[in-house]
């Protein structure tokens, strides 16, 4: 088990170099030996050294790194091995690189969105009870603030660490994505998000020229959520009886009308690959509305539950100021 992996970033930064190189002329292992002294990334040079002797013994780039799972996904071993089966892989490990690069780019625009919401919280936390340091002193303040702000932060290091160790676990997984999946506003957002690293995997995978049955069951697992992952899944089963790719997606009821109309279109017109890109485009443009939406909705939530906070916070200490008062003249 890996707890951190190799970041997006990391990973976009390393196939392209590879690309690069292969384009020079380099050999596999020769590749793998200078992209070891270039890396600063312990894990990926480590992940180098192990796999420089199997690629000296004959394996292929996608066998070898096809021994980390945890690291590379299924989806980017498809892509490489597409390229080496096509002769095309320099260019594969650059839209590989690309794919890397556009979902880390999104990732961090996403984060950028989160900042004004964490302060929110954090302001939340340590505003509100500012009265406590001049009415019970530095002590109340830190056991008000504290007491809140590090069982949150303990809770978050858990769930994250619990994700890691129990993703070997589907049932676990499947059912945390199915709650997701029903919270209100927060559910409609990672479904379309699923929806658009489907499509996004599938036009990249297609046009590699993976098989039909390969891409979707690829694709199906770079979605980034369990439930959704076994919805698509269930493609490589129904594809083959339905009419059209079309018809077996519309099955599923997942997809907005305007994807299944566009794929209906390239189907008919014999330009399956060209219209999954202007899907993808569709999509991603439809995400980022969404997004928009989401980010706007949570500081208004946060300021209400701060609201909450701060009338309770309030109301105990008036409730602990007058009730020496009570006590002294009892009704």
């Amino acid at each position: 088990m890996v707890l951190l992996g190799i970041s997006l970033k990391t990973q976009a930064v390393f196939f392209r170099q590879m690309a690069t190189m292969i384009n020079a002329g380099l050999t596999a292992n020769r590749m793998v030996v200078a992209l070891e002294s270039q890396s600063s990334d312990k894990l990926l040079v480590n992940i180098l050294r192990e796999i420089e002797p199997k690629l000296s013994a004959g394996y292929s780039l996608s066998d070898a790194l096809s021994l980390y799972p945890d690291i590379f996904s299924e989806f980017t071993i498809n892509m490489i091995r597409a390229g080496e089966v096509g002769g095309m892989l320099e260019v594969r490990l650059k839209d590989l690189a690309d794919y890397l690069e556009k979902t880390y780019k999104y990732r961090m625009k996403v984060i950028s969105k989160l900042v004004y919401p964490a302060i929110l919280f954090h302001a939340g936390i340590f505003l509100p009870p500012l009265f406590l340091l001049f009415t019970q002193g530095m002590g109340a303040y830190i056991k008000a603030t504290l007491g809140i702000i590090i069982p949150v932060y303990a809770l978050a290091a858990g769930v994250y660490v619990a994700i890691k160790i129990l993703s070997g676990s589907s049932g676990v997984l499947l059912t945390i994505d199915t709650i997701l999946l029903g919270v209100p506003i927060l559910g409609g957002f990672i479904k379309k998000l699923a929806i658009t690293k489907f499509i996004r995997a599938f036009a990249d995978l297609y046009e590699a020229g993976i098989s039909l049955s390969d891409a979707l069951s690829s694709s199906a697992k770079a979605c980034g959520n369990l439930y959704m992952a076994n919805k698509f899944l269930s493609l490589t089963r129904t594809v083959g009886t339905a009419a059209t790719l079309t018809q077996a997606m519309r099955g599923l009821r997942l997809f907005p009308e305007m994807v299944l109309q566009m794929m209906e279109t390239g189907e008919e017109s014999g330009n399956v690959s060209s219209m999954l890109k202007k899907v993808n485009e569709y999509m991603e443009t439809e995400l980022e509305e969404s997004s928009n939406r989401f980010l706007t909705v949570l500081p208004v939530i946060m300021l209400f539950i701060m609201g909450i906070y701060t009338g309770v916070i309030m109301f105990n200490f008036f409730k602990n100021l007058y009730s020496p008062l009570n006590e002294l003249f009892p009704k």
